[in-house]
């Protein structure tokens, strides 16, 4: 009997420890690059820090959808992201964010045909896309999905004929 119940108070713990672990588990980041089909790419919570594309002469860069999986308690979830130039930081004012929806089985920022990054007018300039998702946990905290506390980046150049001239962000 004594096994049994030490059984039952450690499988209530492991339940228990499961439950109040409330964390975003993964990031998926839908794009479409010089017009080639949408990719999804799955961001690893501490992988790469920066994805360097400078040698592409990159000439449209569209965010389409951007999705994530959460673990326990965790709401209020918004995607972050801000485009500056390269050698330069992000200004407080130039962070975009968009709130995710939840759809039941992960979070959404569905963005339709996409929101495009780069303005007519940027060609041989290099650019960088920084971004990141944050969260309320179940005790109302922040937590987020960056690079162990570093944000992601995305860097480019812009070449010839590149962007749209109404660019959204």
């Amino acid at each position: 009997m004594k096994k049994v119940f030490t059984l039952i108070i450690a499988l209530f713990a492991i339940v228990s420890a499961s439950m109040a672990d409330d964390a975003i588990t993964s990031l998926k980041l839908t794009t479409r690059i010089n017009g080639k089909a949408a990719e999804t790419h799955t961001i690893p919570a501490n992988g790469f820090s920066v994805v360097d594309i400078t040698d592409e002469s990159t000439t449209s860069l569209i965010i389409q959808k951007a999705e994530v999986t959460t673990t326990g308690n965790v709401s209020d979830i918004y995607f972050f992201g801000s485009l500056y130039n390269s050698g330069s930081t992000p200004k407080s004012d130039s962070w975009m964010y968009f709130p995710m929806t939840n759809n039941g089985s992960s979070w959404v920022l569905d963005m339709g045909e996409g929101v495009e990054l780069i303005e007519s007018g940027w060609e041989g300039k290099t650019k960088i896309f920084e971004f990141y998702v944050q969260a309320k946990n179940g005790s109302g905290s922040d937590i987020f999905y960056n690079n162990g506390e570093q944000n992601y980046k995305v860097k480019f150049t812009i070449g010839s004929g590149g962007g749209s001239s109404d660019c959204t962000v």
